[in-house]
């Protein structure tokens, strides 16, 4: 059928069997929960449609659509950044207050977004960029310690394996290191809950497999990890429960082992009833 063929455009044949996490057990407990999240845009076009899901101590929700179907919305409301018309977020027991970035900070929530070079400020050093998020601890009556941000810095490089040195800018860092340096930042602070978009895009194999070993390590210490990926690999690889996005709906939700490609691909394209 025609839905077939676009399916099978959007994400490939099904030659390579992508092997799965299947590493670790998923905790009972819920740490994080979204209940019933809507958000229309400057026209008044819902774009995010009552969606709801939650994610569980050392589990890590894949959510898998074709780029521009609410994913970057979903996003900035669940970063901080928009305040949606309805619905709540809570972690670990505690409702989050959207459009509160600093709050986010306060609770230790890791944020990986889509966009590295956004992430990032290019003329400040690799050492000044590790520790944006969270500079006031460097900080003593006022003073900012450099010797302490470098020594920080270096054991980040080291551990994350960046190729650069601490005084380096962040503009001279191929796309790889950037993304290991935003890494480096957001998990060095051992994070509860984890929102990363587009973890691998435009980076090269061996940089995608660190990012990936990275997210299952987290995984494995008990964080909650939210996955939004436009590369179906990735989401079916490294997720224990894929929920499918459509035009700002979720249209199924499944255990990872239990998603087919042909299946994500026919609900991806708007195809209900095939789950």
């Amino acid at each position: 059928t025609d839905a077939r063929a676009l399916a099978n455009l959007m994400v490939g044949r099904d030659t390579i069997a992508v092997s799965r996490n299947t590493e670790h057990e998923v905790d009972e407990q819920v740490l994080f929960a979204v209940k019933g999240l809507s958000l229309s845009n400057k026209r008044g076009i819902k774009v995010l449609k009552n969606l709801s899901f939650n994610i569980h101590g050392s589990e890590i929700v894949g959510i898998a659509g074709v780029a521009g179907n609410g994913q970057t919305e979903l996003l900035e409301v669940l970063n901080g950044l928009k305040r949606p018309n309805t619905g709540e977020a809570i972690l670990d027991n505690q409702k989050l207050s959207f459009a509160d970035s600093q709050l986010y900070n306060s609770l230790k929530i890791g944020r990986i977004p889509e966009d590295r070079h956004k992430a990032t400020i290019a003329d400040l050093t690799v050492a000044e960029n590790l520790v944006l998020e969270h500079i006031e601890d460097f900080s003593k009556a006022g003073h900012l310690s450099n010797k302490a941000i470098k020594q920080y810095a270096q054991k980040l490089i080291k551990d994350f394996q960046i190729k650069a040195k601490a005084n380096d800018k962040a503009r001279t860092l191929s796309g790889g290191n950037l993304q290991k340096l935003i890494l480096a930042r957001t998990l060095a602070r051992e994070p509860r809950l984890i929102i990363v978009a587009q973890p691998t895009r435009g980076v090269d194999v061996g940089a995608s497999e660190y990012v990936h070993q990275k997210l299952l390590e987290q995984k494995r210490n008990g964080a909650a990890i939210l996955l939004i990926s436009d590369d179906l690999d990735e989401v079916m690889r490294l997720s224990d429960r894929i929920l499918v996005i459509y035009e700002g709906e979720f249209m199924a939700e499944f255990k990872a082992e239990d998603a087919s490609r042909e299946v994500l691909g026919l609900l991806m394209a708007g195809q209900k009833d095939v789950a």
